[in-house]
């Protein structure tokens, strides 16, 4: 589904407290961005897009799954500085073919609308949307 086109991520810096949790061997039990998660999904309920709880993924990301238009995106986001937020689709290879033009429109209303939205909040600065090939 990918093309160089789509927007598909957004960085961004944000002024919430670190919410890691670290054993005390010092590995990473939880990563970054709980609170920021818990943003994320009320700012998604605000624009009207159906969203389900959080998933923390190992120790590298939070899952954000939700539905628009009738097709499923799952949202990643990465503690990494600026933030990560990485917007995927899943299915099968030609079912995303055949909803190719569909999910590139609904990425990009999906993830400007975010942006708009954390550029309105205070906690969240330097907000960019783009394609992961401009953008990392």
């Amino acid at each position: 589904m990918k093309d160089e086109q789509t927007i598909d991520c957004l960085t961004f810096e944000a002024c919430l407290p670190d919410d890691s949790v670290w054993s005390q061997d010092g590995d990473l039990m939880v990563p970054g961005g709980r609170a920021i998660a818990a943003v994320l999904i009320e700012l998604f309920k605000e624009a009207g897009v159906n969203v389900e709880p959080a998933e923390q993924q190992e120790y590298y990301a939070w899952l954000i799954p939700v539905e628009s238009d009738g097709l499923r995106l799952e949202f990643y986001l990465h503690d990494l500085h600026p933030w990560l937020l990485i917007c995927e689709s899943q299915g099968r290879w030609y079912q995303l073919q055949k909803k190719r033009q569909k999910l590139k429109v609904l990425y990009e209303r999906v993830l400007t609308e975010l942006k708009e939205r954390l550029q309105s909040d205070s906690r969240f600065s330097d907000v960019r949307a783009g394609s992961r090939e401009t953008l990392l």
